[in-house]
């Protein structure tokens, strides 16, 4: 453990004991402990990352003290706000999962894939002239789950407020030569605590978060819930047979066919393809373990990997 960090966990101990913080006290010698194997997984091997962890965790430690302190709340409230402080704790220091983000040219704006429409390609994330990771419209409208689904539409995927990352021991697919990490257990906590004016329009969705709303839509879709295999191992054939299982669409009516009756074979079609790509979309992000991050990420929770 080095030694800017081991200081800050040495002074938060040695103050909760004296504010007689009790079992705060006790849960930070227990991660004390317990985390000593396993921070250098979170702490990056730089002067500069020590001392933001080594700040952060001082910061804790007096919100923690003032907060033993206080005369003015409950015993109920003083104990939700202990709680809190101590998850801020534990997201500094229990390790997870590298979270990266792959492309051939984080550079440029645009993915280069050109078409008649899209002359310069479909606008991605990309690294900003500040040095931050933004995406292809920090304001736009796109959902979570239209960002997933994916598409050439300039108004969603190339208008889309999200950047997509996964688990670096995931095992989904490669997207390129260039490799950034996120350090969002930092970005979390920061999110969390407030203050930080860069901050108020970022999110951080887990896979937990991005396939609840990707199979919200696939619901809505069916109009009934559809159960989904997990592993992400699907195929097109697999994808098409769900659907079908869901989605009845009538025989293709003759061309002199009443208005209403081609009306619902084309509501039916329509119907049954927006299942297809919703069931799609879990399996992709389920195949990847996809994280998503709404908002432009400042620089300092970026490492460049290669």
């Amino acid at each position: 453990m080095t030694n800017a960090i081991t200081q800050a966990l040495d002074g938060a101990v040695e103050r909760f004991g004296k504010a007689a913080a009790g079992d705060a006290s006790k849960a930070v010698e227990g991660l004390y402990r317990d985390t000593d194997s396993t921070v250098q997984k979170v702490v990056s091997d730089t002067k500069k990352a020590d001392a933001e962890h080594a700040t952060r965790i001082q910061s804790i430690a007096d919100d923690m003290e003032s907060n033993a302190k206080r005369t003015d709340i409950t015993a109920s409230e003083k104990s939700d706000a202990q709680q809190a402080l101590n998850s801020r704790l534990k997201s500094i220091l229990e390790p997870g999962p590298a979270v990266k983000r792959e492309d051939d040219n984080f550079g440029n704006e645009f993915n280069g894939r050109k078409t008649p429409k899209l002359p310069n390609g479909l606008r991605k994330s990309h690294i900003n002239k500040d040095g931050d990771l933004e995406p292809a419209n920090p304001n736009g409208a796109t959902s979570a789950y239209q960002h997933v689904k994916g598409g050439n539409d300039p108004n969603v995927k190339g208008s889309s407020p999200y950047t997509s990352f996964a688990p670096r021991d995931a095992g989904g697919k490669v997207y390129g030569a260039q490799e950034y990490e996120v350090r969002y257990k930092a970005l979390q906590d920061d999110i969390a605590k407030g203050g930080h004016a860069d901050l108020k329009d970022v999110q951080v969705l887990k896979p937990e978060d991005v396939q609840n709303q990707i199979q919200g839509e696939i619901d809505k879709t069916a109009g009934k819930h559809v159960d989904v295999p997990t592993g992400g191992s699907m195929t097109k054939s697999d994808i098409d047979a769900l659907a079908n299982q869901h989605v009845t669409v009538p025989p293709k009516p003759p061309k002199n066919a009443a208005t209403d009756v081609k009306a619902a074979y084309q509501a039916a079609q329509s119907q049954r393809d927006e299942l297809k790509n919703g069931i799609n979309a879990m399996n992709n992000t389920r195949r990847d373990s996809e994280w998503l991050t709404k908002g432009t990420i400042p620089s300092r929770y970026l490492t460049k990997v290669r």
